[in-house]
């Protein structure tokens, strides 16, 4: 016999159709959050990890800077150490010169003339003397230009003083004082 279904079929398969795309509306929306919230949550580690890389940067960055700030202190203290060495170096080796200077004025000096007063101001002597004769000035003048620790003898001014037996001349010279190595070092 056949049997024939009086249901509703149809509305039975419909109902049927609907709660699965309910279930399958359900299991996407639910599948979508879970994925959202695992995107967010890798973003989230992600985003905590590069500040803890910038953070880390950051922190070698000021450890860098210090060290670059220290080196150009070092720099400068040794700039300024070796400055002091070299001033070391020219006085000591300066410290000789004065003497030879003043052998060679006693070398260069003629009889009857005496200075009053000798001045240096750097490689400048500026001299004040007294001389019987302006000759004797002269001579004086060419002992100079023919040392090798002078050169470049300037006569500022000669005046007489007194006069007969007492009579002087008063003279201011400017002479320049040279080392001779370093002469023969330039030639």
């Amino acid at each position: 016999m056949i049997t024939i279904n009086l249901l509703p079929w149809r509305e039975a398969e419909r109902q049927r159709r609907k709660a699965q795309f309910v279930r399958v509306l359900i299991g996407s929306a639910v599948l979508a959050g879970l994925m959202v919230y695992a995107g967010h949550y890798f973003l989230g580690l992600e985003l905590e990890n590069q500040q803890a890389r910038n953070q880390f940067i950051q922190e070698r960055l000021q450890v860098m800077d210090e060290n670059i700030r220290e080196i150009e202190t070092l720099r400068s203290e040794r700039a300024e150490l070796i400055e002091r060495m070299q001033v070391i170096q020219q006085l000591q080796g300066d410290r000789p010169i004065i003497v030879h200077v003043f052998d060679e004025i006693a070398r260069v000096m003629p009889d009857e003339v005496y200075f009053t007063s000798l001045q240096s101001q750097g490689n400048t002597l500026r001299i004040v003397g007294m001389s019987r004769t302006t000759t004797q000035i002269s001579q004086l003048m060419r002992n100079f230009e023919s040392s090798d620790w002078f050169t470049n003898p300037v006569l500022g001014s000669v005046t007489s003083q007194g006069s007969g037996a007492t009579a002087a001349n008063r003279f201011q010279l400017t002479v320049t004082r040279t080392r001779p190595d370093a002469e023969e070092g330039e030639g």
